[in-house]
This record gives structure tokens, sequence and C-alpha cells, in this order.
């Protein structure tokens, strides 16, 4: 678990987004955009090919063994293919590794709200208190997202800014924080549903109600 860091999650595209809710817990994570036909093509021919290259070393490393060479070479010189065999192996596996999804977790059954992945979810686990009562608080923001490419001649970096709204809750010892950051210029358009869901689970008012601002906590 990850300690001295807040759980925070910047969800930015709602028809992506994904709900779980089970007695007192409620997870949110938004899903990933599936790859295009052209991209899974382009990523199977390559692993094929990468494949194919390693079992070519591995069978020329067989090939060496039963033959008047290997008699000729250095000892353990007929397995140095062994070596760019695995890499290339290795290649292959990361060219079809996915990105993990992150579920932020709202738990009322501990106290607590957490992020972490679907699978693996000990790695890079974050996880803090509520402070009780527990309330929400809706509160306009841009934020910044810096960006970086790099090719053959240069490179480049730039700022995109992003209007939305954080969500803040109280977290024990360390008041109000933000849990939540969502992309949007419609809060009810766009995540009416999971806000809807957070007040049924945490036993809380609406924070979208028209007759709560969204800069004040629903506890007034």
């Amino acid at each position: 678990m990850t300690r001295g860091k807040v759980p925070f999650q910047w969800l930015d595209l709602p028809e992506n987004l994904r709900l779980e809710t089970e007695p007192h817990v409620l997870a949110v994570h938004q899903a990933f955009n599936p790859p295009t036909r052209g991209e899974n093509i382009t990523r199977y021919a390559g692993t094929i090919l990468i494949l194919g290259i390693a079992v070519k070393l591995v069978f020329d490393v067989l090939r060496y063994e039963t033959s008047e060479l290997d008699e000729l070479l250095p000892p353990a010189a007929h397995l140095l293919p062994l070596v760019p065999a695995s890499g290339l192996v290795v290649l292959a596996i990361m060219l079809n590794l996915r990105r993990r999804v992150k579920r932020l977790i709202f738990d009322f059954n501990t106290g607590t709200v957490r992020l972490q992945a679907r699978t693996f979810s000990y790695v890079g686990r974050r996880s803090a208190a509520f402070s009780t009562p527990f309330s929400v608080m809706l509160k306009p923001n841009t934020r910044e997202k810096e960006h970086h490419s790099n090719d053959e001649y240069s490179s480049h970096r730039w700022t995109t800014h992003h209007e939305g709204y954080e969500v803040l809750v109280p977290l024990e010892k360390r008041g109000l924080r933000s849990v939540l950051f969502l992309e949007t210029d419609d809060l009810k358009r766009d995540y009416g549903e999971f806000f809807a869901a957070l007040a049924r689970v945490a036993g809380i008012d609406d924070p979208l109600v028209e007759e709560t601002p969204f800069w004040t906590s629903v506890d007034g």
C-alpha cells in the first residue's frame, strides 16, 4: 500500500463510466476504449512475427548442438542466440499487455476510500479513512495536464487545460481532500448516476439536488 498519498482518480469519459455496487460499497472506474480492428491486426501480426523469429533462434541452437560446428565453437557459445530470443519473447508479452483498470472504492463497511486495480490489487494500492460524518463537496476547478512527444529531431512539451469538478470528502487527519476530478461541463447529465449511487450507499442526500450549491457540503 502506498502511504502518504490520497486515493485519487481523474475521469474524463462519462460514456465509459462503470459502477459496481455492493451493500455499503461503491466502486467506480472508467473502461478503456476497445482497440480498433486495425490495431488488433497490427498487434497480432507483430506478435506472430516476433515469436516466429524467437522460435527460429531456438531451433538454431538445437541444430548447432547436434552438428559438427558444436565442437568448433567455444563452450556455451551456441547458446548466445537464446539471449535475443528471450528478449523477443518479453517484447511479445509487452505488446499484448493491457493497462490495468483502477477502481476508486467507497467502502462504508470499513470507512475507507481506496484506489486499487481490478487485478494485482496489492500493487500501488492507496487507501485513506473517512472522518465522520461523511459528506461530499463539489467544487468547480480547472486542471492542467503536461504532455510531451519526442521524435528523431526534436522534443515537444505542451500544456492542456481541462474544466470540471473536484469531488472532496473529509478524511481523517487530512480534512477535505479531492478524491475525484470529473471532467465535464454538466455533472447531472454525465455523472448523475454516480452521485445517486454514492448517496444511496453512503446514506446521504444526493449532492446534485437543485437546492445544494456545487461549492457547499451536502451536510450544510
